[in-house]
């Protein structure tokens, strides 16, 4: 088509990208099924520390409900940290 051109190449796969900046092992995290897999997927990260009281998470109040008010504290925190 005329105006369209080629995308560019990037010099690293962005799979490669992403796994250089991310202290998450994201091919343990994307395989990740349950909490056990979710917590050994963060370990040795901040979100480690963050998402450790859900390994006493109630199975019947769903879990993202109970990860999502730990990670809105850890957010605001590091933006009050930042200011």
């Amino acid at each position: 088509m005329p105006g369209c051109r080629p995308p560019r190449r990037l010099p690293v796969p962005a799979a490669g990208l992403l796994e250089q900046r991310c202290s998450i092992d994201l091919y343990a995290l994307a395989k990740a099924t349950d909490l056990q897999s979710l917590l050994a997927a963060v370990q040795g990260t901040p979100w480690a520390k963050v998402l450790a009281p859900l390994a006493n998470a109630k199975p019947d109040r769903g879990l993202t409900a109970q990860a999502e008010p730990l990670m809105q504290e850890y957010r605001h925190r590091a933006l009050v940290a930042g200011t």
